[in-house]
């Protein structure tokens, strides 16, 4: 079930500190610090695991049906203006579309104006020698070395990359024959697996103020060309049999019992707690890498819910009954006052461009059949349509 994983997508947990140049993606931080992220996930997890309609409801957005309209509003050029003005006012829309299709099994939403990647290598090593081509290596080992030398957070980590505690999850990992099985899979194929392990262990040696790990972790994505390390991975992944092969093994019994047996140590809780404690949730990270490889979705501890409700109504009301929705009316207020960006995207929702989004979404039968099987399910899917048009202050 992936419904979690969208959740997580959608709120974006892992977001840096704002900085003094403000952008949406910073008025966006304002209102997700507002949100009982944890609460909201364990609602989720619940219904999700013990809720017959939620699960259907699930099914039905892995469904063609569903698939069609995503990708019939995603056509249309006003769509793509509108992406592209989130993308100008400084949030990063096509990262979190690109989640969201991670978790439905989608193709990749890139926009037109990116290049394509043309494919050198064969197989595993060829799609890592691909990316190794493309990356800034001097840069990255430079920001390597200014972070030990000026970010307490990251000299932390790297501290406890290198302790005791962290060498156990490393030995239990060696450990498994199920580990060393794909190693030995990796030499056969002529992949030097045992190359690249020692680049790691080399690489860890086996302060601006208010700034943590996931401000030093987005230093790192910035010299990164996510897009088309992208477009790599995913020509290996469709014309490729070898890395074919090897995704099929990441979605296998194998390499999940690898995976679990790590999990369930206390030592990686309490490397888990470490990044989180120093700034860097990683549940989202791994939660994706789970969605990829079909593993359930892994929840650190956190407070449990008690499930009040039945269904899809139930969720809902579950999870508006933890919002703070004055605070978070107060901030809407504040922001449509206070920040240039914000009042842009209020007011590009409210255009007749956007507009045009909404129509073709409202005429297409798909959808018209999506709210009545909402609305069959007693879901007053008419009330929220209508809270959020009055928000907008939409005809």
């Amino acid at each position: 079930m992936k419904l979690p994983i969208m959740i997580l997508a959608v709120l974006g947990v892992a977001f840096g500190k704002s900085l003094p140049n403000r952008n949406l993606q910073d008025d966006l931080n304002d209102f997700l610090a507002l949100l009982p992220v944890d609460e909201i996930t364990a609602i989720v997890m619940d219904y999700l695991a013990n809720d017959a309609e939620v699960q259907e409801a699930v099914a039905y957005l892995q469904g063609e049906e569903f698939h069609k309209i995503v990708f019939t509003v995603e056509g249309l050029q006003e769509f793509g203006n509108f992406v592209q003005f989130l993308e100008d006012h400084g949030l990063d829309a096509v990262g979190y579309i690109n989640r969201l299709h991670s978790v439905f099994g989608w193709d990749p939403y890139v926009p037109s104006s990116k290049r394509k990647h043309t494919r050198r290598g064969v197989g595993v090593d060829g799609l890592i020698d691909d990316i190794i081509a493309i990356l800034p290596i001097d840069d990255l080992k430079a920001l390597f070395q200014e972070k030990l030398e000026t970010s307490p957070d990251f000299k932390a980590f790297y501290d406890a990359v290198r302790s005791p505690e962290f060498q156990s999850i490393v030995q239990t990992l060696n450990a498994m024959p199920e580990y060393q099985d794909l190693l030995q899979k990796l030499r056969d194929k002529g992949v030097d697996v045992d190359h690249y392990i020692e680049l790691i262990r080399a690489l860890f040696g086996l302060t601006r103020a208010a700034r943590n790990l996931q401000d030093d972790l987005n230093d790192f994505l910035a010299l990164i060309p996510t897009d088309q390390i992208l477009a790599i991975a995913m020509d290996y992944l469709a014309n490729d049999a070898e890395v074919q092969e090897l995704v099929a093994y990441l979605q296998s019994d194998d390499f999940h019992k690898i995976i679990n047996t790590i999990e369930a140590l206390p030592e990686f809780a309490n490397f888990y707690n470490f990044l989180k404690g120093h700034g860097l949730d990683v549940a989202d990270y791994i939660n994706e890498i789970h969605s990829i490889i079909g593993l359930p979705p892994f929840v650190p501890p956190s407070r449990r819910h008690a499930r009040r409700g039945v269904g899809i109504n139930g969720l809902i009301d579950d999870v508006i009954a933890i919002l703070p929705v004055d605070e978070l009316k107060a901030l809407f207020q504040e922001k449509l006052e206070t920040s240039p960006d914000f009042k842009a995207l209020y007011d590009a929702i409210r255009s007749p461009e956007f507009q045009s989004i909404i129509s073709t979404l409202n005429a297409m039968p798909e959808y018209q059949e999506l709210l009545q099987n909402l609305r069959d399910k007693a879901v007053d899917v008419d009330h929220f349509i209508e809270l959020i048009r009055s928000l907008f202050g939409l005809p």
